[in-house]
């Protein structure tokens, strides 16, 4: 190999390196991130005991089949 190659590859390995150790601290912030987003995404929704996707409605009982007799 010529120098100048061998001189930019040691410098884009070292640059890959570095780049790695940066990640391999802020591993943790990372992992807090994505949890907050998960959370997130549940304060987005509307919670079960609400009715903002339907109104509620009465209840028709005649609009069941009659109950077969045995």
């Amino acid at each position: 190999m010529d120098d100048e190659f061998r001189q930019r590859l040691e410098q884009r390995l070292e640059q890959l390196e570095n780049r790695v150790a940066l990640l391999e601290r802020n591993q943790y912030l990372v992992a807090a991130g994505q949890r907050r987003s998960s959370l997130r995404s549940l304060w987005r929704r509307p919670p079960m005991w609400t009715f903002e996707q339907y109104p509620p409605r009465l209840l028709n009982l005649t609009a069941f089949p009659p109950v077969p007799s045995i």
